[in-house]
């Protein structure tokens, strides 16, 4: 789930704001945080409100990144809350920029399949949103 606030008293942006090369797990929740590119986020994570992941940090499954928690470049972090672990390997971070390609050729074959097999039933409309 995706979540910001009308606003945020610690001078951070009442938005989230998701970089390139991303891959952010099932069932995370990321309340008005930063996440720069090529970060992983695992499944059942929480990032919350006015935190930052740097380029090319992985969070653990099921962490809770605390407010205003900045998660530095190149890390891995775990826990709740979230401490550091480890510095993010080099054969890691090719693996995990592969796995966002992956996630996103996926996505795109999950959504074509949709769209045609709502044309071949024929509740395929051309404005409609499948959610």
């Amino acid at each position: 789930m995706i979540h910001t606030f009308s606003s945020l008293g610690i001078g951070v942006p009442a938005s989230v704001n998701i970089g390139k090369n991303v891959v952010v797990g099932h069932k995370c929740f990321l309340s008005s945080c930063i996440i720069d590119d090529d970060c992983v986020v695992g499944p059942g994570s929480s990032i919350m409100e006015g935190a930052r992941l740097e380029r090319g940090c992985v969070i653990a499954p099921c962490s809770v990144v605390p407010p205003g928690r900045l998660i530095p470049a190149g890390q891995v972090w775990g826990g709740s809350p979230a401490s550091f672990i480890k510095d993010v390997e080099e054969s890691q971070r090719v693996e995990n920029y592969d796995k966002a390609n992956k996630h996103v050729e996926q996505s795109l074959v999950l959504f074509t399949l949709i769209r045609v097999d709502q044309w071949i039933s024929g509740s395929y409309e051309a404005n409609s949103r499948s959610d």
